[in-house]
């Protein structure tokens, strides 16, 4: 065998032996090719399941708003809308403007009481007001009427200095009739004595002699007397009585104020 032989066998030899370990290669680059192909496969039917698993779960969701905001925000919608329509109406409703309160009293007792809260220079005693429960005067409004006259000229005389005019002066000029005392039988037969009590709980009384006089009639729904006393040094107007006329006897006279 020559050298040419020998060189052309061992290339024969070569080439067979390359072509081999090219068909493994390939044979096994097919097996893994196949490998690949079947996880794409399945990582795709994955990607399908979760696809729809994904989808089913948007449509639930959307299911269950649709639900919600029909059988549950729908009727508050209603609502909020029917609510709207009758706030409108009535907005547009003329109300009738409200009734004012009157301040006239409907009896003496209520006419002492209205004067009490609104004349600061004036103090009723308690028997101001236990006497007021017995009037008939049928005249509350004038009673009050004539409170706040003397509240006001009493503001009018404080300011004033002493001994430049009296009370009953300023009460006179505004038409109030005013009298000094009683008659002597009346008086030692009712004496004009009255009580109260101060801020310490103690009874305190005092003799009031002159009075305003409202009527002159013997009707007691027509006739009104009004004990008081004004202490300048006080600064407040004492009303001891309201009554047409004195008709119990009162507890005797104790110490007088400083006028």
């Amino acid at each position: 065998m020559g050298v040419k032989d020998a060189l052309f066998g061992w290339l024969i030899k070569a080439i067979s032996g390359r072509i081999r370990k090219l068909e493994s290669d390939n044979k096994r680059l097919s097996s893994h090719n196949e490998k690949l192909t079947i996880e794409v496969e399945e990582l795709t039917i994955d990607r399908g399941s979760w696809k729809s698993r994904h989808d089913a779960e948007r449509k639930k969701s959307r299911d269950l708003k649709s639900t919600w905001e029909r059988d549950e925000l729908g009727p508050i919608r209603d609502e909020v809308r029917e609510l709207k329509i009758l706030v409108r109406e009535m907005s547009e409703v003329r109300l009738p403007p409200p009734a004012e309160e009157s301040d006239s009293p409907n009896s003496i007792s209520e006419a002492l009481s209205i004067a009490d809260s609104e004349c600061e220079n004036i103090l009723f005693f308690e028997d101001a007001k236990r006497s007021a429960k017995k009037c008939e005067y049928e005249d509350p409004e004038r009673l009050i009427n004539v409170f706040r006259i003397m509240d006001n000229e009493a503001e009018k005389w404080f300011e004033l200095e002493e001994g430049t005019g009296s009370y009953e002066d300023a009460l006179s000029k505004t038409g109030l009739d005013i009298a000094d005392s009683d008659s002597d039988t009346a008086h030692r037969a009712y004496p004009r004595v009255f009580k109260t009590r101060n801020d310490m709980g103690k009874q305190v009384k005092r003799e009031m002699l002159r009075h305003v006089k409202l009527g002159v009639s013997q009707n007691p729904k027509r006739t009104m007397r009004i004990h008081y006393e004004a202490v300048r040094a006080n600064r407040k107007i004492l009303i001891g009585y309201c009554l047409n006329r004195l008709t119990e006897m009162w507890s005797p006279m104790a110490e007088k104020y400083t006028t």
